[in-house]
């Protein structure tokens, strides 16, 4: 490292100041500050566009999905107008320890228990290394590759599997905005 990789070591520096600040910021949060709806609104353009890019045949494999990447912003959305509306101080630990473990379980949804075909050891159906990409990442992995390859029938697997998946999620969110919009009224009884 000293020799080739990052001789004065700055990127060390700069990369323990980064994650230093990560750390703080997610210790001191009452409720974690994820950017869900920016993911969700990433995960839906990234789609969109995978979808535009399909043949007619394979649109069709893949309306389902899209409209679960729809359905997954929009509940992302909602699930954090209902984090902002309330007020963090007057929520009990255990609905903010609620609310925090929720937020977790929705990246723990976008998991595919099977993993992608082929690659079962992958399980994240929204960032996966490439198969031909060494460890770079690639962004909706089994889609992506199952378009490329012309495999409609992966390509039914693979769109399957992320529209639970992205359902899932979705299902996380609507818990979420369930339990700040039941945090919030419970808080303006106690007023």
């Amino acid at each position: 490292m000293k020799h080739f990789g990052d001789p004065t070591f700055a990127y060390h520096v700069a990369l323990a100041r980064v994650m230093g600040t990560m750390a703080l910021r997610l210790d001191e949060a009452d409720i974690l500050p994820f950017d869900y709806p920016t993911y969700a609104s990433e995960i839906e353009h990234r789609f969109t566009d995978r979808f535009q890019t399909a043949r007619e045949a394979d649109q069709d494999i893949l309306e389902p999905t899209l409209e679960a990447a729809g359905q997954l912003s929009a509940s992302a959305s909602n699930a954090f107008d209902a984090l902002h509306a309330i007020s963090v101080e007057s929520l009990d630990p255990a609905r903010v320890d609620q609310i925090n473990r929720t937020l977790v379980s929705v990246e723990q949804a976008l998991l595919a228990p099977e993993g992608l075909t082929g690659r079962p050891w992958f399980k994240h159906l929204i960032y996966a290394p490439g198969s031909y990409a060494g460890y770079a990442a690639e962004v909706l992995p089994g889609i992506s590759e199952a378009l490329e390859r012309n495999d409609s029938a992966a390509l039914r697997h693979e769109a399957s599997a992320l529209t639970a998946a992205l359902l899932r999620a979705s299902a996380r969110f609507d818990d979420i905005a369930r339990l700040a919009k039941g945090a919030g009224h419970s808080a303006a009884g106690q007023n």
